[in-house]
């Protein structure tokens, strides 16, 4: 890259005290074989040594990796945040703790040369999970209508995509932004509205290795209490959405219930979960009326039931 020249692609990486795995992720862009490229780390607040860490990173590079911090408002607002800074023609998200492979900025930048005019391109992945077991998720072959791409994401959701596998033309986002009213499943909705918005190519090739967490935010009940059903409107905001989507929104309304009844019930949270069951035999009845959600419904009762009385019996003896 030319001293001055626009960069092709921007790596927005947010990050929230992830000071120990930030100089991993910095370092995989950093040995890209790609010139053409700027780094923006955008903290969210931290209270580690990432301040101090950005620092030298910035001097090391000449600035080619910059540095801003802002007070702790989510990682849809760091990302949005970080596209504003952005100077490149195409930005890449890839979280603080996650690495891009070797060659993989090469690898988008012959997608795009093979299809000019697509707005993304979507590569594969390598999972860790944290029993270190190791899984490659391919890309998804992509279809020229784009209502099938929203559809098929839509049922499968966060599984299919991950951060690092997208490379997005920055003007998407005039349009199309990272949610900032919910911690978590922001990608659903933001890539859902991409989806259904644009069109673009992809490979099979991974471009990322993406690090499972214990402390992931989509592990957090509290969060997932206050911010889950939200992601709901969010997705489904006639804004953005084209109109004649907004007919799956019964249906995925229906499958956020149910995965939510299900992880409150195997939590042991039997009161959340009787609560969700009420909204969804009252606002879902179609999808929820069927045999096994009523008998999960009934083991639920039961569970709370034999929970209470055993709580009363334990409290009677002290």
């Amino acid at each position: 890259m030319t001293t001055g020249a626009s960069p092709s692609f921007s790596i927005v990486i947010p990050t929230f005290n992830h000071a120990h795995y930030l100089g991993r992720a910095i370092e995989s862009v950093l040995k890209q074989g790609e010139a053409g490229y700027e780094i923006i780390v955008v903290d969210d607040g931290s209270t580690d040594n990432t301040t101090q860490l950005m620092h030298e990173y910035e001097v090391r590079t000449g600035g080619k990796a910059r540095y801003v911090f802002q007070q702790n408002q989510g990682p849809g607002a760091a990302r949005n945040h970080g596209v504003r800074l952005a100077k490149g023609r195409y930005v890449l998200f890839l979280d603080g703790d996650d690495v891009l492979l070797p060659d993989a900025l090469g690898r988008f930048r012959e997608a795009l040369e093979q299809c000019p005019s697509v707005d993304f391109v979507w590569g594969g992945s390598i999972r860790v999970e944290l029993n270190g077991q190791v899984e490659q998720t391919p890309f998804e072959a992509l279809s020229a209508d784009r209502d099938r791409n929203f559809e098929l994401y839509l049922r499968r959701g966060p599984g299919m995509i991950y951060s690092g596998t997208f490379l997005i033309r920055k003007t998407v986002f005039d349009r199309i932004h990272w949610p900032e009213k919910t911690y978590i499943w922001a990608d659903v909705v933001f890539y859902s509205h991409l989806l259904s918005r644009h069109d673009g190519t992809g490979f099979q090739e991974p471009v990322v290795k993406i690090l499972k967490r214990c402390d992931s935010l989509q592990h957090n009940l509290d969060l997932i209490r206050r911010d889950r059903l939200k992601t709901v409107d969010l997705l489904f905001d006639p804004n953005v959405l084209p109109a004649h989507l907004m007919s799956y929104r019964a249906e995925y309304l229906a499958y956020t219930l149910v995965s939510l009844i299900k992880l409150f019930d195997d939590r042991g949270f039997y009161h959340d979960a009787l609560s969700l069951s009420h909204r969804a035999f009252s606002e879902c009845p179609r999808y929820l009326l069927r045999l096994k959600h009523l008998r999960r419904y009934r083991r639920i009762l039961q569970k709370l039931i034999w929970q209470q009385a055993t709580q009363v019996l334990l409290s009677s003896h002290q």
